[in-house]
């Protein structure tokens, strides 16, 4: 059996978005599933087809995608994951070219978190659900018989993601203490930011979709420490009174549903969010 055989995992996309039945935008759990037949007749009509992450059907497997953004193929940390790759042909070049997607086929239903990691300057994101991946080579990464694949390097940037968010924990932890002290003297008060964060999206194509984001196309906690990161980028602070006041006066905090609102305001969430930044 293939994965081209496995009808869930293909849906029906447009400008990155999934789109239903009736060609609308739609959430990723309706949009419309696409057989491997039809994806020629899908694109004839102008869309694409996009991988769905996360449990394949009721197969026991699980797929999952690094997107390693803007990537300098020469740098150590791309010849080791390189080293760790057992199936090449589910590695892709990105649409722009300027990145790969990997993608992890895994004998497993367990729900993983997305993350985030920066190796010395190299971005990547390791997507485990609630994601969806417009896929350039289609036709080749889904040709890969069904099989645990590329299984060694997901594990070990699973491990060492949760080596990184322990050590930047501990980081944060200090940086924190430094902020609180200067909040108790006297004189403090605090100034709101004067540039508003949308200005650097006209330049940050990456900031420009994570405002944009629609909260049931996005996994929100990811899209969450992703505008984290900007902001304390951006604003060259971790000061929690500064990110709480530019998170708050995004368009993507706007969308926020009640559930998603009261999880954003849960005691600890902005702190581990910055404490990974």
């Amino acid at each position: 059996m293939k994965l081209k055989h496995c009808t869930d995992m293909f849906i029906l996309s447009k400008d990155k978005r999934p789109v239903n039945n009736l060609g609308q935008y739609s959430t990723i759990d309706n949009a419309a599933t696409v057989p491997y037949q039809k994806f020629k007749a899908a694109r004839d009509h102008g869309f694409t087809i996009s991988i769905k992450l996360g449990p394949i059907g009721d197969t026991g497997y699980s797929i999952y995608c690094i997107d390693c953004d803007h990537c300098d193929f020469k740098h150590p940390v791309y010849k080791w994951m390189q080293s760790l790759i057992d199936t090449p042909q589910l590695v892709e070049l990105s649409q722009s070219e300027l990145g790969a997607h990997i993608f992890i086929v895994k004998k497993t239903t367990e729900q993983f978190e997305t993350r985030f990691m920066d190796f010395t300057g190299q971005q990547l994101e390791v997507w485990t659900r609630v994601r969806h991946i417009v896929s350039p080579s289609l036709e080749r990464i889904v040709d890969v018989e069904l099989r645990e694949c590329n299984v060694a390097v997901f594990d070990k940037l699973m491990e060492l993601s949760d080596e990184q968010e322990r050590i930047k924990a501990e980081q944060y932890e200090r940086e924190r203490e430094k902020i609180y002290k200067q909040h108790m003297k006297k004189n403090y008060s605090f100034v709101r930011p004067e540039t508003d964060i949308s200005v650097f999206a006209k330049s940050d194509k990456r900031l420009y979709e994570i405002l944009n984001s629609e909260p049931e196309d996005v996994d929100n906690s990811a899209t969450d420490l992703a505008l984290v990161r900007k902001i304390t980028y951006y604003y060259d602070t971790k000061d929690i009174d500064i990110v709480k006041d530019v998170f708050e006066h995004t368009d993507w905090f706007g969308k926020k549903d009640e559930y998603h609102l009261k999880k954003f305001y849960r005691p600890g969430y902005l702190d581990r969010l910055i404490a990974l930044s």
